[in-house]
């Protein structure tokens, strides 16, 4: 498609839809085709000046091409910077205070992406870089795919590149666009039985606090690891939990009834200096707040640490399973229980299903007092296995501070 404005300048369309500017000429009565650069990385104004420049260039006799080397070496020694730095850039411009997922995004950065490419100038990174990447991610432990998180370091990666496409001369296009993508991992059904809920419960008061505790506080709840380990006193008024806006995966604040257990569970906590109901034992960097605003960490120690404890009690390895079941676990026995689906919904604040579009744009219902119901209903039952197995010895869910 020819220009109208400067003579041979054109846009070639390729198969995949890429569209290229190239200036269609003759140097010393050959005809040539000069590559310009891809839109819309580059623009049709910018097109038109480097046209007439090598226009220009042609008709003095120069090489338009050494012009353009020339520009692009320098171009590069000045502007020449890594994906870590475009990385930070990326974060305070276009994450941070911008979008609920910025500590998940900054998480898989500093995880994932940066080891792997930081050092790299971000130009240089091509589609099959970031396929190696994702597929390290996805299968690179033998035994343990993580697809899901493969899959989110490839959209954060996309998003990146998009970002920064445009202030990029010399990228042709978005190298994680069309990069591996692992598949979608199966639908999770993990319920745990009631041999393991007794062998999970024993193997909370095994590894002590702060995990145990807060596993325990995760399964009467039914709520996000997240929510409890970055849970604060100031949330907990009463019997009731309220998880901010802010800390919720939807958005949308979140109120927990908490049951006699749960209390029981809350009392026996040590009351800390600082606000963090589960708070970091030591500092991890300089300048972090001394009055201990940061959760704990260490949980990819923890859990394996619960599972052995949890094989000893069973006397064979469980089935594998992750907190997040620990939440399907109770929301399927309070179905179990007779709890209905809505409120089962509520309790796990989910906006899907039945409180999903037109039903949950008008239904505003908080239904308080039957999530209270039903997470009494809950805590009853699992006071009712752990403490009546036939022959087992009485493991009592109550608990009273030291």
């Amino acid at each position: 498609m020819p220009d109208a404005l400067v003579p041979g300048l054109r846009i070639r369309v390729g198969p995949s839809g890429s569209k290229t500017f190239t200036l269609r000429t003759r140097i010393a009565g050959k005809p040539v085709n000069l590559t310009l650069g891809r839109y819309p990385t580059l623009t049709l104004a910018r097109a038109r000046d480097r046209a007439r420049t090598a226009l220009a260039d042609i008709a003095a006799g120069r090489d338009p091409a050494a012009r353009r080397a020339s520009e692009r070496r320098a171009g590069s020694a000045s502007k020449a910077r890594t994906l870590a730095e475009w990385w930070e850039l990326y974060l305070i411009r276009a994450v941070r205070g911008r979008l609920r997922s910025a500590g998940e995004i900054e998480r898989r950065g500093r995880k994932w992406i940066l080891p792997a490419l930081g050092h790299r100038r971000v130009e240089t990174i091509t589609r099959a870089d970031v396929s190696r990447l994702v597929e390290d991610v996805a299968y690179g432990e033998p035994g343990r795919e993580r697809l899901r998180e493969g899959r989110h370091v490839q959209q954060v990666l996309s998003a990146f590149f998009s970002w920064a496409l445009p202030m990029l001369d010399d990228m042709p296009g978005n190298p994680a666009r069309d990069a591996m993508r692992p598949p979608l991992a199966p639908p999770r059904d993990r319920v745990l039985d009631d041999a393991e809920l007794v062998a999970f419960w024993r193997a909370c008061d095994v590894i002590g606090w702060p995990w145990g505790p807060g596993f325990q506080l995760q399964l009467l709840t039914a709520t996000r690891r997240g929510e409890v380990f970055g849970a604060s006193w100031a949330e907990i008024e009463g019997d009731s939990w309220t998880i901010p806006a802010d800390r919720s995966k939807n958005g949308r604040a979140h109120f927990v009834p908490l049951s006699g257990p749960a209390m029981d569970i809350l009392a026996s906590l040590p009351r800390l200096e600082g606000t963090l109901i589960f708070p970091a034992t030591r500092l991890h960097r300089a300048g972090d707040d001394p009055l201990r605003s940061r959760p704990v960490s260490g949980f990819s120690k923890a859990w394996p640490r619960l599972v052995k404890a949890m094989a000893a009690e069973l006397g064979a390895t469980p089935a594998p399973f992750r907190p997040h079941d620990l939440r399907r676990t109770a929301a399927t026995r309070m179905q179990a229980l007779g709890v209905g689906v809505t409120v089962v919904e509520a309790v796990l604040n989910h906006v899907s299903g039945t409180r999903a579009g037109i039903v949950g744009t008008y239904q505003r219902h908080a239904y308080a007092s039957e999530k209270r119901h039903a997470l009494a209903r809950w805590a009853e039952e699992l006071s009712r296995i752990l403490d009546g197995r036939p022959g087992a010895k009485v493991l009592p869910i109550h608990r009273r501070p030291a």
